[in-house]
């Protein structure tokens, strides 16, 4: 605390001898005495005041050499505040740092404070908190008046929402009849590769809650019924809010994702899929091409025939293709780089295309040998 047991100040005498003739002056028991090195107050009785006295209605305090104190002091385990006139203070106080509040017996106090109606938190050191504030048990929002915020609350640069009791809420609430999403954990990672801090109100974002997909619009409303752009992902959604389908666009090239997986990564060049049992990372414009697909059936059934039986369909506008058939350059295709697989059926589908060639398209059909 920047005033802890600090002596009274040349500052403090200016004020004092600016008051002039209404220095305090006792009633009958005494009067105000100044010298070289400060205040004090003479007894009628003969002999000085120490330690707490009230004097004309206000309480002051002296040293035990006699000296009018100023500022902070620690009694008996509490700190007290006297101003520059020596006046003990009580209520809502500014010590030239920040607020502090006493009660009525002087008491610098702690923790949370109501007040005309309103919530105070008052830090370990006493001073009036502002902003965000974690009191042991959760986060709260107060204003720059100290006053402890509920409902939407705009931070400065994000949305959050504070219950009845001021507490920060995460995860889903339900608000004027639409769900928003609250985020859960410090940090929280998202399908995009980018994070969010607890509580943030989250808006044009793709979530993933137990085991289903969720859209959030740009008001930070679950979106139901339509589709929506996540990057170069195209969703549709349904009547519940979850994601029904996911349209993968680079360019010319459209992939559907095959149903039945779960999304790990969308990013714009890279899917990464999940189901109970397998794993299958996509890409878009890899870095090596393969020269035609022959080619390419050969590199996948080598990498996978320890364990999968490969079948492989080529298609040409949707009409199978028999023979090799060459690749075209291109700037796009997706092709899929690692699968793994036990005991089912799964189709991935590659998709090359060219503008000024018809889109080739290869079916692969693995199962499990093992």
């Amino acid at each position: 605390m920047k005033h802890l047991g600090k002596k009274i100040t040349a500052a403090a005498l200016t004020l004092m001898m600016a008051l002039g003739a209404s220095c305090p002056v006792a009633a009958a028991s005494g009067q105000w005495r100044q010298n070289d090195s400060g205040w004090w107050y003479a007894l009628n009785g003969g002999g000085w005041a120490t330690g707490w006295q009230d004097i004309s209605g206000s309480r002051y305090y002296f040293s035990p050499s006699g000296y009018m104190q100023t500022g902070w002091i620690q009694q008996d385990g509490n700190w007290y505040y006297l101003s520059g006139s020596g006046r003990m203070a009580t209520g809502w106080t500014w010590d030239g740092s920040g607020w502090y509040y006493f009660d009525s017996n002087g008491v610098m106090q702690r923790g949370w404070l109501s007040q005309g109606g309103k919530w105070y938190y008052l830090t370990g050191t006493g001073k009036m908190a502002t902003g965000w504030v974690w009191d042991g048990s959760g986060w709260y929002y107060l204003d720059s008046s100290g006053v402890m915020q509920t409902g939407w609350t705009w931070d400065g640069s994000n949305w959050y929402y504070l219950s009845g009791s001021g507490k920060m809420a995460t995860g889903w609430i339900l608000d004027g009849g639409s769900w928003y999403f609250l985020a859960t954990g410090q940090n929280q990672e998202f399908l995009d590769g980018s994070t969010a801090s607890a509580g943030v109100m989250l808006k044009n974002r793709l979530i993933q809650w137990k085991g289903q997909l969720y859209w959030l619009g740009s008001d930070g409303k679950m979106t139901s019924n339509g589709t929506a752009q996540y990057g170069s992902y195209r969703l549709t959604l349904g009547g519940s809010g979850t994601v029904s389908s996911i349209q993968w666009n680079t360019g010319s090239n459209t992939l559907t994702l095959p149903a039945g997986w779960t999304p790990v990564s969308l990013e714009d060049k890279t899917c990464t899929l999940q189901s109970e049992d397998a794993r299958a990372e996509i890409l878009a414009d890899p870095a090596e091409q393969p020269e035609d697909l022959e080619q390419f059936a050969e590199d996948l059934e080598e990498e996978l025939s320890d364990r999968f039986e490969l079948t492989i369909t080529v298609l040409e506008n949707g009409v199978e293709v028999s023979g090799e058939r060459q690749i075209p350059e291109t700037r796009e295709y997706f092709q899929t780089r690692l699968i793994f697989s036990d005991g089912e059926m799964i189709t991935i589908q590659a998709r090359w295309t060219d503008r000024d060639n018809p889109p080739l398209q290869a079916l692969f059909q693995i199962s499990d040998t093992l």
